[in-house]
């Protein structure tokens, strides 16, 4: 059995967290042996992991750098190979992994391919510390362009692994399953939900997701807004609500952790995001059978095909997402709904992802037997 540490940031909430729990838990677990080691802190995921029998290591509870370099080393004796999740594992722990051992070290690219969204000092970190690494995984075939082009990377040293779906947990609901999940989070049977899920931060900009409520009730749409997720605007989006006059009809729910529930209480997903990779929120919802209207992203532009499967609006666009809520052709949606669900089964299915990632481990490991 081959051994592969993941390392990663942190195990609160984001993207990130959620494809590594699919990759550790639906990969072959009796040819790979997965374990995570957390730079800091514990999360919410962490718990999650653990109840899937994968074993968490913590590298620094302090966050100090020095405490990483003798707990990393010794770790990464006991791995074949090694996986690199976002920026603080991928600038500090894979070059200490580099130096102290000879195992093949991927990066996993889960950002954007926005230049506007990395920044140059990432960028330049980012090509920097690329010299450390065995090869890279980019979540879409735009992100692998933007590594070539901007990073320059050689295109054989980079695979495209779009995130993936656990396909039989996310999935179009019944009317039995819908009507429990909205006796669960406390919501009318009879109500038209829509819900936006995602770390409440600017990046995602829930401030526009909010503004076309109120515009959209102001204009005789009879709505609950659900926003699911934790984060640094969630004190600035709550006093924003107050401010548009529209608390009895928002509702924040902060970390939801059974997400398959929660999407069965919805009928529409919003998503307003200023920057985004390949969002998996998005993703769940398309899997979940939910009808999508999100902001024109490239990534997401290459997911829904441009708007055939969900609705697509310009960034920053209030009247753009305002009257897509009030113009709500519920044939058009559903149709969507159903091909975003084919869509995801066909190209962002978990298990199909896990089967590229076992090719990937296979040929890398099997070169550094050749090489060593």
């Amino acid at each position: 059995m081959k051994r592969v540490l993941h390392i990663i940031d942190h195990l609160g909430l984001g993207g990130a967290q959620s494809v590594l729990v699919d990759l550790v838990t639906l990969i072959n677990r009796k040819e790979w042996h997965c374990e995570v080691a957390v730079m800091h802190g514990r999360g919410v995921f962490r718990e999650i992991l653990e109840r899937h029998d994968i074993t968490v290591h913590e590298l620094s509870a302090s966050r100090w750098p020095p405490h990483y370099i003798p707990a990393l080393v010794k770790l990464q004796e006991n791995f074949d190979l090694l996986h690199f999740h976002l920026s603080g594992a991928n600038w500090i722990a894979k070059p200490l992994a580099a130096i102290a051992g000879e195992q093949p070290r991927i990066a996993h690219d889960h950002a954007s391919a926005d230049l506007r969204f990395r920044g140059l000092g990432s960028l330049f970190m980012d090509a920097h510390m690329h010299r450390f690494s065995s090869h890279t995984i980019a979540v879409s075939p735009e992100v692998k362009i933007f590594l070539t082009h901007y990073e320059a990377l050689p295109e054989e040293s980079v695979t495209v692994i779009a995130n993936g779906i656990n396909t039989e947990i996310f999935r179009p609901s019944t009317l039995d399953e819908k009507e429990e999940a909205r006796l669960f989070f406390g919501l009318n049977k009879r109500d038209f939900i829509i819900g936006s899920v995602g770390r409440l931060a600017l990046e995602k900009n829930q401030t526009l997701f909010l503004q076309a409520a109120a515009q959209a009730l102001a204009q005789g749409l009879s709505a609950t807004y659900l926003l699911a997720g934790t984060g640094p605007q969630e004190e600035r989006l709550q006093n924003l609500v107050a401010e548009l006059g529209i608390k009895d009809h928002v509702r924040f729910l902060g970390h939801v952790e059974d997400r398959v529930r929660l999407y069965r209480a919805l009928d529409l997903f919003v998503l307003t995001s200023h920057y985004e990779g390949l969002p998996m929120a998005l993703l769940e919802a398309m899997a979940s059978g939910v009808p999508v209207v999100s902001t024109d992203l490239v990534g997401i532009h290459h997911a829904l095909e441009g708007g055939r499967h969900g609705i697509l609006i310009p960034p920053g666009d209030l009247e753009a997402l305002t009257q897509c809520l009030l113009h709500d052709n519920n044939t058009k949606f559903q149709q969507s709904a159903l091909s975003a669900r084919q869509k995801i089964e066909t190209d962002f299915s978990a298990q199909h992802a896990v089967k590229k990632l076992e090719k990937l481990y296979e040929s890398l490991v099997l070169n550094k037997r050749a090489v060593f």
